[in-house]
């Protein structure tokens, strides 16, 4: 069954805080790259929006690409974070 959830902009705003928290506790720097394996799913929007408030850069991944394609944009990406 598909579960909805209702989330209030000053939700999304404490959630992406705390997520912009817990980058820059992992030395997540301003510029540094963050990367998302996530679907469609409110996390995605959250560590997005966390990302940018970080001053880093999200960079989207779409998972059906597969592992050693997910694994070269990684690197060629310098990725600090795989969410």
């Amino acid at each position: 069954s598909v579960q909805i959830l209702d989330y209030t902009y000053a939700d999304l705003s404490r959630s992406s805080n705390r997520f912009a928290n817990v980058l820059k506790q992992l030395n997540v720097s301003k510029g540094e790259r963050v990367f998302s394996l996530l679907g469609r799913v409110p996390d995605l929007y959250i560590a997005a929006l966390g990302t940018l408030k970080n001053t880093s850069v999200f960079c989207p991944l779409f998972s059906q690409f597969g592992p050693e394609p997910i694994w070269q944009r990684l690197q060629r990406g310098d990725a600090k974070v795989l969410v």
